[in-house]
């Protein structure tokens, strides 16, 4: 290290003893060249530094802010909207079940029209007319339908209430034009359906937006055969119901005849409305003949016409030989005429005093 001049502070080799200049003698120990620095402690981490205010509410500036209270947001106001949403299907589930009831009561009501009908048209021998063939397949589709709509009705309360609601609003309307007052129960159901439509259509649009949730519940839903099993188990207990409450009505009436038939005093004969018959027949009076029956004269004539023209007996082909009167229970006659055309055959009801046609066969 050089020396330094305590006399002229002039620079010397370290290996002189005195100044190259003045010639004093030099200071063996040489002179630091740079001052010393002094250690000063670490000062401490300074603290993160937090986004202002403004910054860490939602919708106001600053990205990294907005981005994460913007998701936690939308979550919130999705679990908002997922409860508000099962608590509407909670609601809607109490007026589905009110519809499946309604669905239930339809089913069993016209299965058991379906059997009694069944029964009583095989026992009047009624079985092969087109009237009697008509209503017991509309019965029958109607229980059908019903009663897989009972079963389905929450997995689509839209479509099930509308196929109910059509019909019987097209049933009250008519019935309404018909002049005959507004039917209650068929009114009844009607609403009902109908707000059933309404509300199938808020479930489709809640189930839509949350595919998670469903009507159902924790009810779990049976697969295809099993629904058509418990389907069609229940279209037979109902046709079932239908054919023994009839047997039953029909043993009844059967023993309170035989009973009546021992005890009771004869009854007139029919041989005067015979006679008002082969007078029509004859003459081809429709409009006569149609006068026989005990009600509804005038639908009576107009559908007898088509019958008789469906089946060939438009003519009124002579008849060929005097009537067979055979008894069918106490109060009932059968009357059957030989015809060039066939045979026709006359059902009498004795009925408040008098004898009544309540059937045209052909």
């Amino acid at each position: 290290m050089p020396k330094f001049c305590p006399e002229c502070d002039i620079s010397n080799p370290s290996s002189r003893e005195t100044c190259k200049e003045c010639g004093a003698v030099l200071d063996p120990a040489p002179r630091a060249t740079a001052e010393v620095k002094q250690k000063t402690p670490p000062l401490p981490p300074e603290p993160p530094k937090l986004p202002p205010k403004h910054a860490r509410r939602p919708g106001r500036t600053g990205k990294a802010g907005i981005a994460r209270s913007s998701g936690s947001v939308r979550v919130r106001r999705h679990d908002r909207q997922k409860v508000q949403a099962t608590r509407e299907l909670d609601s809607a589930a109490g007026i589905v079940r009110g519809l499946q009831g309604i669905f239930w009561l339809g089913a069993l009501l016209f299965g058991y029209l379906t059997g009694a009908g069944f029964l009583f048209s095989s026992r009047q021998g009624t079985l092969s007319e087109s009237g009697s063939t008509i209503f017991l397949l509309v019965s029958l589709g109607l229980t059908i339908f019903l009663v897989f709509g009972a079963l389905y009705l929450k997995k689509d309360p839209f479509i099930w209430s509308l196929g109910l609601a059509v019909p019987s609003t097209l049933l009250v309307g008519a019935t309404v034009l018909a002049r005959r007052g507004l039917p209650p129960v068929p009114a009844v159901v009607m609403l009902m359906t109908w707000v059933g439509v309404f509300l199938g259509l808020r479930v489709h649009g809640i189930l839509r937006q949350h595919p998670d949730l469903s009507l159902e519940g924790s009810e779990k839903a049976g697969s295809l055969p099993q629904m058509l099993l418990k389907g069609t188990a229940a279209i037979v207990l109902f046709l079932l119901l239908g054919v023994g409450a009839q047997a039953l009505m029909n043993s009844k009436q059967e023993a309170r005849a035989h009973a009546n038939s021992s005890t009771a005093k004869p009854l007139p004969p029919v041989d005067p409305l015979l006679k008002d018959f082969e007078k029509a027949w004859k003459a081809k009076d429709l409009k006569a003949l149609g006068a026989l029956y005990a009600e509804n004269v005038a639908w009576r004539g107009r559908r007898l016409g088509r019958r008789m023209k469906k089946h060939g007996f438009e003519d009124f082909p002579k008849l060929r030989s005097s009537p067979q009167i055979e008894n069918k229970g106490f109060y009932g006659r059968s009357v059957v005429y030989d015809t060039e055309a066939g045979e026709i055959e006359l059902v009498y009801k004795y009925s408040d005093g008098k004898w009544a046609l309540i059937a045209f066969r052909m």
